[in-house]
């Protein structure tokens, strides 16, 4: 006899859908840009009314910051698991993937999706304002886990997170260079200097630093 199957509740239907609507949205962004990010381009993604977004989010700008804060935790998330691969002994080995990880993310559809609603922000203050926690929390975690994988100290902790994060803001910026004019030689040699500066980093604030 077929097990009948247990029916989703309502909170599990509200939270699917939401998810529809926001990877849809990451789809749009991707492909089309801002100016394609439209509810009904959005909607007919997701395969949902334009009803259906509205009773989840008030206006198109909720739903493009609720986009923002799950693409940084779905890359802080990445960043994460990475990070427990790796123990602070042996990080030294690491550093090339390190920063071949960064650089696939900022390369990724996802962080495309991140820079078309981060750009725009800057000529839509209402946008600005309102994705201004989802950018704050992303870095707070990108911090948070780049010194727990160096094992900084805790009064070295801004200065290691934030050079990190000045090395992704570097790869963003490439990201979008490279979808114009791809240069191998310069790219390569960025790779190396980005590695170079992690491995400053681990000896100048990492857990040999302090022995």
């Amino acid at each position: 006899m077929p097990v009948a199957t247990p029916r989703r509740t309502q909170a599990q239907r509200r939270a699917a859908t939401i998810e529809r609507l926001i990877n849809a949205c990451i789809d749009v962004l991707a492909e089309s840009g801002y100016a394609g990010a439209g509810v009904k381009a959005i909607c007919d993604r997701a395969g949902l009314s334009q009803g259906a977004l509205f009773r989840h989010f008030d206006t198109r700008i909720e739903l493009l910051v609720a986009t923002v804060d799950v693409i940084g935790q779905r890359n802080v998330d990445t960043f994460r698991q990475f990070a427990l691969s790796v123990s602070p002994d042996n990080i030294d080995g690491q550093l090339g993937r390190i920063v071949a990880l960064m650089r696939a993310l900022s390369r990724s559809e996802l962080q495309a999706a991140w820079r078309e609603v981060i750009a725009a922000a800057r000529t839509h203050p209402d946008l600005g304002v309102a994705a201004e926690g989802a950018v704050l929390r992303l870095e707070t975690s990108i911090i948070d886990v780049v010194n727990q994988m160096f094992d900084v100290a805790e009064a070295d902790r801004l200065e290691v997170g934030t050079t990190v994060l000045s090395l992704l803001h570097m790869f963003d910026s490439e990201a979008v260079t490279v979808a114009v004019q791809q240069s191998p030689e310069i790219e390569a040699v960025r790779l190396r200097w980005a590695e170079g500066i992690l491995r400053d980093l681990l000896q100048r604030f990492g857990p040999g630093a302090r022995r």
